[in-house]
């Protein structure tokens, strides 16, 4: 039977509608909490990922930290059990998919690995970077949101 709790259950209570009933039943002592929570499954391997390169930093604090953080996880990804599927690049992380990008070789391979590098063409614009685009397809952003919203989980940059 399923029961529509979009009331006041208050008022249910006051008016005599529901009743509430208590128990001293114990409880076991182990539960699957994936019996009650999807998101539970810790050992679940989630093969649909994407990462997100929004800057060309990594984190908050001292710019040459967070540029050099931002190498070194571009540099790791790689290397990783499971790539994502793929890498969408916006604002300022233009600057890891162009010439000159320290980071240029790892992504490429990443590429070469099967990875889909999207570009955001209006950052590729703004930062009068067209010309320079090293690695990757130039996209939109209504591709960029729709590969976020299709991803089992957005990692960050």
């Amino acid at each position: 039977m399923n029961y529509n709790f979009d009331v006041n259950i208050h008022e249910l209570i006051r008016l005599n509608v529901i009743e509430f009933y208590f128990t001293t039943e114990a409880i076991p002592e182990e539960v699957d909490e994936t019996a009650y929570c999807s998101t539970c499954a810790s050992n679940e391997k989630r093969d649909n990922y994407v990462v997100r390169l929004a800057k060309d930093r990594l984190g908050e604090g001292p710019d040459e930290l967070g540029e050099a953080l931002a190498v070194a996880m571009i540099n790791t990804l790689k290397s990783m059990d499971t790539l994502p599927t793929k890498i969408l690049v916006l604002n300022s992380g233009v600057s890891f998919v162009v010439n000159g990008s320290s980071v240029i070789n790892d992504m490429r391979e990443l590429e070469k690995a099967g990875v889909e590098i999207m570009v955001c063409g209006a950052c590729l614009d703004y930062f009068d970077k067209m010309d320079e685009l090293a690695v990757g397809k130039v996209s939109n952003m209504f591709n960029i949101l729709d590969s976020m919203v299709k991803a089992d989980k957005v990692i960050s940059l």
